[in-house]
């Protein structure tokens, strides 16, 4: 049995995340009345839930509230270090929005963050389980895996974006529609001086709203997990190929190819 975590930058996030391990490596929920027997993290603002597979490995998803991952991050290595190697958290693994162009610098703040926090220079490779020696709280020298991911890959965006590429790539009427709502809130943004729709990822859910306003009015104020579980994620890796490392997410450190 092994404890891996997911940090990640909100609910939408959380839902995407689980349903494709649920969907592809078996993972169940688990109930709330169990989380005392399990490892405790604490993580100002955030929102924990752990799932399990059918090996017994335990998972947990951990919504920060934003892309600020260092409190997480340090949460998590120092409950590492007071505890034994069989429960320590071995595979870490940070999803965060390409929504800027700072998005990429990301990884450099985290690899700051872990240098400060191991007193060790490990430069991280992006899209690739990255491997670190830390002592446990009874001085074992442990490996512990890191992987960094970037959603959506090929183009600045977040979830949303996500959701309409799926849906424009499944029917090409969604796709016209989809086009146009872009133009829309395009429109919208210049007659109004940018007083609406300020932010990037302010514009790609006016897009996804404008979308499923149009094909789907009764959908438009469903909670954003209905949309998600609608979707079909079953075709997700075939537009972000990041997603299939997350499949070693419950394997021992020494199976990767690090």
């Amino acid at each position: 049995m092994m404890y891996s975590t997911i940090l990640c930058e909100g609910t939408a996030d959380q839902i995407l995340i689980s349903y494709y391990l649920q969907k592809n490596l078996g993972y169940k929920h688990i109930h709330n009345k169990e989380y005392k027997k399990l490892p405790l993290v604490n993580v100002k603002n955030s929102k924990s839930e752990w799932y399990k597979d059918l090996g017994d490995n335990k998972l947990l998803i951990l919504d920060v509230s934003g892309n600020d991952f260092s409190q997480g991050l340090y949460s998590l290595f120092k409950y590492n270090k007071s505890v034994e190697q069989t429960e320590m958290f071995r595979r870490i693994c940070v999803i965060t929005d390409n929504d800027d162009p700072s998005a990429a610098k990301r990884i450099e703040q985290l690899e700051n963050q872990l240098n400060a926090i191991t007193e060790k220079v490990f430069p991280l490779e992006q899209a690739s389980w990255n491997n670190i020696e830390i002592k446990s709280g009874f001085g074992e020298i442990v490996t512990i895996s890191l992987l960094f991911l970037l959603q959506p890959v090929d183009e600045y965006g977040n979830i949303e974006t996500f959701i309409l590429n799926m849906q424009a790539a499944k029917d090409s009427n969604d796709k016209l529609v989809i086009d146009k709502a872009k133009t829309y809130i395009k429109k919208v943004k210049e007659v109004c001086n940018k007083k609406y729709l300020k932010s990037r990822g302010e514009t790609n859910k006016g897009e996804l709203s404008a979308f499923f306003a149009a094909v789907s009015p009764q959908r438009i104020f469903s909670p954003i997990n209905e949309l998600l579980r609608d979707i079909d994620w079953e075709n997700y890796t075939e537009y972000n190929s990041q997603y299939k490392l997350l499949n070693d997410i419950n394997k021992d450190i020494t199976m990767n190819n690090c």
